[in-house]
Formats: C-alpha cells, sequence, structure tokens
C-alpha cells in the first residue's frame, strides 16, 4: 500500500491510496498521520475505485491531471488535477507496480471523441427538425406517432419555430463551432497515457 498527497488545501490535504485492489481518494486534515489512518481504518468517507470496476486511467501531462474511466457507462469519469511535484511518481508507480494493464499514449482519435460524438448526435438531431420543418412548410400534417416521446415533441416544436431557413442556419453555425472547436484541439493535442485495465489486474506483492 502506498499513497501521495495529490493536493493540499489551507487546512486539509487530498490523498491518493494504492492498495491491494483498488485505489482511494482520501481528503484529511494536515495535522492528522495519513499512515495511521490506514492502519487503524479511519479514514472515514473516502473514494474508492476497485481495479475490476476501472476501464482505464488517464495521465495528461499537459494539465497535470489524472482521470478514471468505468467498465458501466452509467458511472461518471472522475478527474483530478494533481501536484505536479508527484504526477510522475505516481505514473511510474502504477506502470511498475500493477500487473494486468495496457500503457499506450493518449491518441488525438480519444481526445477529440467527445467532440465528434456530440456532433454527430447533433446532426441528426438537426437533420430531423430540418425534416418536420420542410413537412410543415408543406402542410403536411404529422402524425401523432411522431409526437409520442420528449425528443420527437422538442423537435417538432423547434421545427414550428424556427422553419426551415432557421433549421439550415442553425445547422451550419452549430457544425462550424464544433468543427472549429474539433481543430484547436487536433492543433494543441494534449500529451498523456492511457492505462488500460484488463482482467485480472493486481497489485505486485
Amino acid at each position: 500500500m502506498k499513497n501521495w498527497i495529490i493536493s493540499k488545501g489551507e487546512l486539509t490535504n487530498k490523498y491518493l491510496i494504492v492498495t491491494d485492489k483498488s485505489i482511494w481518494i482520501s481528503e484529511q486534515l494536515k495535522e492528522l498521520d495519513i499512515n495511521e489512518l490506514i492502519e487503524t481504518k479511519n479514514l472515514g468517507t473516502a473514494k474508492s475505485f476497485r481495479y475490476e470496476e476501472i476501464k482505464e486511467i488517464v495521465f495528461i501531462e499537459t494539465n497535470v491531471s489524472l482521470q478514471f474511466e468505468f467498465k458501466d457507462k452509467d458511472i461518471e469519469t472522475e478527474k483530478f488535477v494533481i501536484d505536479k511535484s508527484v504526477f510522475g511518481e505516481i505514473k511510474t508507480y502504477l506502470k511498475g507496480q500493477l500487473l494486468g494493464i495496457e500503457v499506450k499514449n493518449y491518441s488525438l482519435f480519444k481526445q477529440v471523441l467527445p467532440q465528434l460524438s456530440t456532433l454527430g448526435i447533433g446532426i441528426v438531431f438537426i437533420t430531423l427538425t430540418y425534416s418536420k420543418a420542410l413537412d410543415l412548410q408543406k402542410g403536411i400534417e404529422i402524425p401523432e406517432s411522431q409526437k409520442s416521446t420528449i425528443i420527437k415533441k422538442i423537435i417538432l416544436l423547434l421545427a414550428e419555430l424556427i422553419g426551415v431557413n432557421g433549421s439550415i442556419v442553425f445547422g451550419i453555425l452549430f457544425s462550424v463551432v464544433f468543427i472549429f472547436w474539433i481543430n484547436k484541439k487536433l492543433q494543441n493535442p494534449q500529451k498523456g497515457e492511457v492505462f488500460s485495465f484488463n482482467k485480472n489486474i493486481r497489485l505486485k506483492r
């Protein structure tokens, strides 16, 4: 078991603690001895990320942060900006001591994937809005089956409000903004490494 102070506050320190089966994040008063708290199991409330639940840990050198992504898509990504003095030490320790991980570079595709996904969803949404606006302009009656869900109702309402021309303008502006954002990321990529967690991850004895 090993621990590091990953950030310092006025009264407390935040610790990253590596155990045999999980990684803990715990915030404690500065005057308390973290090793004693661990030994006596008096950490109190702490976040625990079990190896079997982790999909990958991303170490981003550019902003000195690490983020935990989980196999369960319903669990949100946890991100921590950590002290620069221990960033490399934590990464080196986990790379050398965790058995069963795969280490690879933080790819450009992974960096822009959230924006690409949002752009794709946005284009589908705008296309549907344009289609409904065109139907309304032509006087085509919209079947009740196409008003059954909240998303369909929103699309229909938006089509009524902005019309065909508005849909085109909104689509162009939306696409330009996201393409600009993606291009900016491609021109200024972040540096880092991704630790992918396979099955049966364990800490060296």
